[in-house]
């Protein structure tokens, strides 16, 4: 009965900590990255104030970021096993939407975004 028992519960341990241990990043998988990148007007040149979208594909949670006054912006630490759609907006410009998408993201990825009119739809 004592072996019955302990089989029981090794086989309730390994089914427990399975999920645990596919869990983990693979080596060399980076889990968590950032985003790092300028805004530019039509022109090239940086644009001097702007929001930047960051928008997880999964949950359509929203991430909001200010562009500095030299058109720079950053992320926070986003979790690398998720897609991502980004975009910039300024008045009635609007960049194009990129995904960043894939298990094998870099730690760091820097993104160019170019303002543009915005299409009106009907």
């Amino acid at each position: 009965m004592l072996d019955v028992r302990r089989a029981l519960v090794i086989a309730t341990m390994m089914v427990l900590c399975a999920p645990v241990s596919l869990a983990r990043p693979q080596k060399g998988h980076a889990s968590w990255f950032k985003i790092v990148g300028r805004v530019q007007d039509g022109k090239g040149r940086p644009i001097h104030w702007g929001r930047v979208y960051l928008k997880d594909t999964y949950s359509h949670f929203l991430i909001i970021k200010q562009v500095s006054s030299d058109g720079q912006f950053s992320s926070a630490l986003l979790d690398a096993r998720l897609d991502y759609e980004i975009y910039a907006e300024q008045d009635d410009l609007s960049s194009e939407r990129v995904l960043i998408s894939g298990p094998n993201k870099a730690p760091e990825i820097i993104i160019t975004l170019r303002l543009h009119k915005k299409e009106e739809t009907h």
